[in-house]
């Protein structure tokens, strides 16, 4: 019992940690390399005809469902739901001048 409380302490400082980044504020100043440094390589990128470049980066991997249930609120009859909730992906898309235009979450 006590490794998992252990555990779960570490797991919500973890959390507390994450630093929130304000997209709307930085659009229009962001550039592409500033967020290859913040974010690292993206997971995928496409370059369009009229020289802006889309990035997008996953941000944060599913779960399982019936883990994340259990640890934030089910009940017994939710044992038998075990698909994965779904992977959140950051997507920017940079001016031909590499400064951020937008911005945008997706679920896959």
């Amino acid at each position: 019992m006590a490794v998992l409380l252990g555990w779960l302490a570490m797991m919500v400082a973890g959390c507390q940690t994450t630093r929130k980044v304000n997209w709307d504020d930085r659009v229009g100043t962001a550039t592409y390399s500033e967020a290859l440094n913040e974010l690292g390589p993206a997971d995928k990128f496409a370059q369009l005809s009229d020289g802006s470049l889309v990035a997008q980066w996953l941000y944060r991997r599913g779960e399982d469902r019936l883990a994340h249930k259990l640890l934030y609120g089910g009940g017994p009859s939710d044992i038998k739901d075990t698909a994965r909730l779904s992977d959140k992906y950051l997507n920017l898309t940079f001016g031909s001048d590499r400064k951020l235009r937008s911005w945008r979450w997706s679920y896959k």
